[in-house]
């Protein structure tokens, strides 16, 4: 509750805290315990974990949409609106030269900066390492392998629907996905 109140809209604090609640719920059908007991705590770049249970996860959101990942292994998640211009003066902030040269479009923008903060996010790190020391390699589908600094992950890049990009990222290749619609949230567990 006092972290969600320190969001500035109402519409703000209401996806917090239902995205938390989502999770917490998930959490409890995953593995049998009751949502009420969950207890969290944050890692050294704050992001948060669960204490006593093998279960890894991340949120994101963007607008309306909250996405969640649950896993065994740490994961990363993120998820960006296209409809919003995307901001050029960005791009030498967070892509490579040859990622930049990659980019064709804003939503090949967007796919690079999904993966970067999804890589981030399961590194647990977020934007605490400079995203120009994430090295994604060119790819032909939608699985990219990324290097960040000796260690590797893999990222899958989802288009939801036209304006919704969606990524994913784990230290272990991503071997399945499961998409679970709960309105307002979607869901994404592996």
């Amino acid at each position: 509750w006092a972290i969600a109140h320190q969001f500035k809209t109402k519409a703000l604090q209401r996806r917090y805290l239902w995205s938390r609640a989502i999770l917490r719920q998930q959490i409890e059908d995953l593995t049998g315990e009751k949502a009420a007991t969950l207890s969290f705590a944050l890692g050294p770049h704050q992001k948060p974990y669960l204490l006593h249970l093998p279960v890894h996860f991340s949120i994101s959101h963007s607008q309306h949409i909250s996405a969640i990942a649950l896993s065994s292994n740490p994961i990363g998640i993120d998820i960006e609106h296209l409809s919003i211009p995307f901001n050029q003066q960005l791009l030498a902030v967070f892509l490579s030269e040859s990622e930049q040269l990659a980019c064709q479009s804003s939503a090949d923008y967007y796919r690079f900066w999904c993966i970067k903060e999804a890589v981030l996010k399961a590194k647990g790190t977020g934007f605490y390492i400079d995203p120009l020391q994430v090295q994604i390699q060119p790819s032909v589908s939608a699985v990219f392998s990324v290097q960040v600094h000796t260690e590797c992950f893999a990222a899958q890049s989802l288009r939801l629907q036209p304006e919704l990009e969606l990524a994913i990222a784990q230290r272990l290749p991503i071997a399945s996905l499961s998409v679970r619609n709960l309105c307002p949230t979607r869901l994404f567990s592996f």
